[in-house]
């Protein structure tokens, strides 16, 4: 038990922690805003775990979890869907707020060491302890083949081509195919995840997936992240 805890990185406490974490009411209605599972499926979800864990971050907090998620998707997916954290994190003004959340999301990338890249295996493992050991329905948020892989701009849907972010005091983002957002919502269904592995610069700066990183400047009050 001790050796696989040791490859794994994490801890079963510390999946455990999450699982419950990931029920706050707050970041329910998050979840359950991406019914299809663009921005949040389970291989996201657990890369945010590993972050989490990396930046020793304890507690976690509610805009830690968002931050560290964008930063997901960031490392892991083309399409900015990602873009839709934001007004859930930052509220109506997200856009004028933007350059605080960066430099938040900077931070904790800097408290990981730049580590960004987690092997798959390790993704699958903690999924299957979350969903088979501690049996949430957060474990199970599998995306569509519809929404996954890569696929051509003009061959998607007009709603992933102009992504507005609509946040929690609008309708949720809009989905091409209908029967999605029943099918998915809560359950697990038989498809891929449509993730895909990507690498990055483990020491940051140039060279890595973002170029050139713009990094904190000295006088950046960490007490406020």
């Amino acid at each position: 038990m001790d050796s696989f805890q040791w490859r794994m990185e994490i801890s079963f406490e510390e999946i455990t922690n999450f699982t419950k974490f990931l029920e706050n009411e707050k970041i329910v209605k998050f979840l359950e805003a991406d019914s299809c599972h663009r921005y949040s499926d389970k291989y996201l979800l657990a890369t945010t775990l590993i972050y989490a864990s990396r930046t020793k971050r304890n507690p976690l907090t509610i805009d830690d979890f968002y931050c560290l998620l964008y930063l997901a998707n960031d490392m892991e997916e083309d399409i900015e869907f990602k873009n839709e954290i934001l007004p859930w994190c930052l509220g109506s003004d997200w856009e004028k707020r933007w350059r605080e959340f960066n430099l938040r999301k900077e931070h904790l990338w800097k408290k990981m060491g730049y580590r960004a890249l987690v092997p798959l295996e390790l993704l699958e493992e903690i999924i299957f302890y979350g969903e088979f050991c501690q049996q949430s329905w957060v474990w199970k948020r599998v995306r569509h083949n519809d929404h996954g892989g890569a696929i051509r701009d003009h061959h998607r849907p007009k709603c992933e081509n102009i992504i507005s972010p609509r946040g929690p005091r609008r309708s949720p983002m809009g989905c091409h195919y209908p029967k999605h957002s029943s099918e998915l919502k809560r359950t697990s269904i038989s498809a891929s995840s449509g993730y895909f592995t990507d690498s990055s610069d483990e020491k940051g700066g140039k060279g890595g997936i973002f170029g050139d990183i713009s990094i904190l400047s000295e006088d950046y009050n960490e007490e406020k992240l």
